[in-house]
């Protein structure tokens, strides 16, 4: 892709493959596509070099385990791949090699995207999680699997969301940390390895 350049870049941790947004707009993807998510039409596999996706100019583009997702200028998603957990966030555990328009009546300012878990704060600040939620890092007090995004409403405004499809970490608009989801390893940072179905504070009092 030689004289093409990017404004931003993700590459998924666990399934090898990439996909980037070029300086204009252009979504593209490339690497392993077992399951669709290179958004290529067909599950022909793998694409060695970066291939347009046929969606709206977009601004941001994510990766999770065996699925991709853009926000668009206009501030909606768009998402393509693996849906057994409803990590396309279209109320179905459906696949789809083409992409598939969220029509859900929120719009999104940021994504994030890890494991087979998506995230994302609203234009309107507000933070929503969906797909696999086995380890609670969707923050919704359960550990059941959501279609649609579904609010994270204990933060109230965020500014900042990372997920690893494991544990989930959010800045609010007031800078404070908060995390939930899995901490066998301590990863939540709250000074012992109790898993979190709900958001708390991280690092409290101190900046």
């Amino acid at each position: 892709d030689s004289g093409v350049t990017y404004s931003q870049v993700h590459t998924s941790l666990s399934n090898r493959f990439t996909c980037g947004v070029t300086q204009t707009g252009v979504t593209k993807c490339w690497g392993y596509n077992f399951s669709g998510q290179l958004c290529l039409g067909h599950f022909i596999y793998p694409l060695y070099y970066p291939q347009a996706v046929n969606i709206s100019t977009a601004t941001m583009a994510v990766t999770s385990s065996t699925s991709s997702c853009a926000l668009l200028s206009s501030n909606e998603i768009s998402c393509w791949g693996d849906s057994v957990y409803g990590q396309l966030g279209k109320g179905e555990l459906i696949h789809s090699h083409t992409p598939l328009d969220y029509q859900g009546g929120i719009t999104f300012s940021q994504l994030a995207a890890g494991g087979d878990t998506n995230c994302g704060i609203s234009d309107q600040n507000k933070l929503y999680c969906w797909g696999s939620n086995f380890y609670q890092q969707l923050g919704d007090s359960t550990n059941t699997d959501n279609k649609d995004p579904q609010l994270v409403a204990i933060i109230g405004d965020a500014k900042f969301i990372a997920t690893s499809g494991h544990q989930s970490c959010a800045i609010d608009n007031s800078d404070e940390l908060w995390c939930w989801g899995n901490n066998s390893q301590g990863q939540l940072g709250n000074g012992n390895t109790i898993s979190k179905a709900l958001p708390i504070k991280i690092d409290s009092g101190t900046t």
